[in-house]
């Protein structure tokens, strides 16, 4: 259901995050992940700044 597009899949652990206090949106993407969604990783700031110095990413 949230799979759909990229706006879908970003609400999912948004919506995690605004409905559960405490969590927040990266602990949101952890919890999916763990969960077996494949779709989701933690945005941590390091693993971003190695894929974007490696090209993986456009940020």
């Amino acid at each position: 259901m949230f799979e759909y597009n990229l706006q879908t899949k970003i609400a999912l652990p948004l919506l995690i995050s605004k409905k559960i206090s405490g969590i927040g949106f990266a602990l949101a993407c952890d919890f999916l992940k763990e969960l077996g969604f494949t779709d989701y990783s933690k945005p941590d700031v390091h693993i971003v700044a190695v894929l974007t110095s490696l090209q993986f990413s456009k940020r």
